[in-house]
């Protein structure tokens, strides 16, 4: 489902994209994979409207106590300090506040780390929370 999702947009878009995927050994419950789909479809609408990178890596590894889905692209980054962020709150841009929303409604973590070299979105869920219904 992510890796159809992430080609789609890559066709569209034009934008080199490559998907990876290490540990998975069963389908993931659906609330998990709905939200990290909502999530790489969020980040990949940030990446096409504002980052102006070339290439975008989305990769899910699992791992003995953890799931981690990793969005990394080259664009341009951007600021996301605490005034950062109260801004983009302020002026409705609310896809940040989403994510680490949708994150944490799965028991999960959200992080993102922005560079002028391009940014790393970072959804972690305990092993524990793959394996409630």
């Amino acid at each position: 489902m992510l890796a159809d999702e992430l080609e789609s947009w890559s066709r569209r878009t034009g934008i080199d994209a490559r998907f990876s995927t290490s540990g998975i050994d069963r389908v993931l419950p659906g609330r998990i994979s709905h939200n990290l789909a909502a999530v790489l479809n969020e980040t990949l609408s940030n990446i096409e409207k504002h980052a102006r990178a070339t290439l975008v890596r989305v990769s899910v590894v699992v791992m003995p106590d953890c799931l981690e889905m990793e969005i990394r692209d080259n664009g341009a980054g951007f600021s996301i300090d605490e005034q950062s962020m109260s801004s983009y709150q302020a002026s409705g841009r609310l896809g940040l506040l989403t994510m680490k929303e949708r994150a944490e409604s799965v028991g999960g973590r959200f992080s993102i780390a922005s560079s002028p070299d391009g940014t790393v979105v970072r959804i972690t869920v305990p092993r524990t929370a793959m394996e409630q219904p």
